[in-house]
């Protein structure tokens, strides 16, 4: 089937991302690992930020004009993203 697709919809890069349980990691907390491949650029698009409000604390990475966080965290989950 991978024949039949054309080449402009054929993957350019790759994108991972994995999570180990709480259960084998030292600390009993899960980590989750989200590499996005995206190509590096100047000056880069990812911006790094942390919003902090009564009740809100984040932490991530977002791109210009995005109203969320992509990829970040906060005091009880975490969430990243892939490309393809």
């Amino acid at each position: 089937m991978a024949d039949n697709v054309p080449s402009f919809l054929e993957p350019k890069r790759a994108s991972n991302a994995w999570a180990i349980r709480g259960a084998l990691t030292e600390t009993g907390k899960p980590i989750l690992g989200s590499d996005p491949h995206l190509g590096l650029t100047a000056p880069g698009i990812w911006y790094l930020a942390r919003i902090e409000a009564p009740g809100l604390d984040i932490t991530g990475a977002t791109l210009p004009g995005m109203p969320f966080h992509l990829l970040g965290h906060n005091a009880n989950i975490a969430w990243g993203m892939t490309t393809t």
